[in-house]
């Protein structure tokens, strides 16, 4: 009988072992709403950096609001998607405010406690994110979101937030501060994910581009990417690349694919266009007149098909970036 018990005990412990081993940690992310005129910010926002610095694993990122003002030079150079991760999270008209892991903290909370992170660490996650990011000759700033499933999973759709973020800007505010860290600069990535993996080992990987703005310190450059759920907010795992300056997968595309090396046909195309290159491997993307990604893929083959069924008649640009090399070229979709 002692026997049995020990056996049905070590068995339980296998598994329990087995599934912790299944999972990833969870890493945490705060973000901070705050803004570049605002004097309470200036008295608050140090105590929550020297929390932030206590806890190095702790991700962060920056959002200034336009709210209470609309001057602020920071929230002045992308006015909607600052706005719009305030109004995701209904927090807009007073800074600074915080939330961590999706979940909004009272305005009234101590940002210098290190107890803010209570029950947010030490979490674990079905899946693991991996981001690079890459500047291209013309200064386009490339990110490689790889999603992998850590164990086998049942989850349907998660929204994945990625945005492109300055490590440091030095630049006097009004309120005082000269040092703004890991402020939001251009949201590359913001979808509903119905396509993730569910089977243990599996993956997906996602590929966003964005021209380098001039105010930029490319070199300061990183995009992070939030996975979290669509109805609750709450953070499922999150994932950044290293600045450009130190990012090992940080190269220039020297060469020009020539225009005998590519075949894109059939152009004008109503709802398919197949991609043919002799290196059969590359990224890319699809880009409207305003100069938004409307879609990207990957080449896996040298004949590659590419549905673009939804998107609207007009004209595009395809980009593609090999190892040999890069093309970019207008496309056309004609309808029925």
């Amino acid at each position: 009988m002692n026997k049995i018990i020990i056996l049905s005990i070590t068995a339980c412990a296998l598994l329990l072992t087995q599934k912790l081993e299944a999972q990833v940690e969870k890493k945490v992310v705060l973000e901070h709403f705050t803004n570049t005129y605002c004097g309470i910010c200036t008295s608050r926002n140090p105590g929550l950096y020297t929390n932030l610095n206590n806890n190095p694993d702790v991700l962060h990122l920056a959002i200034h609001p336009s709210r209470p003002y609309r001057v602020c030079e920071l929230y002045l150079h992308n006015t909607v998607e600052n706005d719009e991760r305030t109004n995701f999270y209904g927090i807009l008209g007073s800074t600074p405010r915080i939330v961590i892991q999706g979940n909004v903290v009272s305005a009234g909370t101590d940002y210098n406690s290190s107890a803010i992170f209570n029950g947010y660490k030490e979490q674990t996650s079905s899946f693991s994110i991996q981001v690079t990011t890459v500047v291209s000759d013309d200064d386009s700033l490339v990110a490689k979101i790889r999603i992998n499933a850590e164990e086998a999973n049942t989850i349907q759709s998660l929204n994945l937030y990625a945005p492109a973020v300055e490590d440091t800007i030095f630049f006097n505010a009004p309120n005082g501060e000269t040092e703004h860290f890991d402020v939001l600069r251009k949201v590359l990535i913001n979808k509903s994910i119905t396509n993730l993996p569910q089977a243990k080992g599996d993956s997906i990987i996602l590929y966003a581009r964005v021209a380098k703005h001039a105010e930029w310190d490319k070199t300061q450059m990183y995009v992070m990417a939030i996975l979290q759920d669509e109805t609750n907010k709450s953070v499922e795992q999150v994932g950044k690349s290293m600045p450009i300056k130190s990012a090992p997968e940080t190269s220039s595309v020297k060469n020009q694919i020539s225009a005998e090396m590519i075949t894109l046909a059939p152009n004008p195309f109503q709802h398919v266009i197949s991609v043919q290159l002799p290196s059969g491997n590359g990224v890319g993307t699809i880009t409207n007149n305003l100069g938004q990604v409307v879609h990207s893929f990957t080449l896996t083959g040298q004949n590659h098909p590419i549905d673009l069924s939804t998107l609207s008649d007009g004209v595009y640009a395809i980009n593609i970036q090999t190892k040999n090399g890069r093309i970019n070229r207008k496309i056309i979709k004609q309808g029925n």
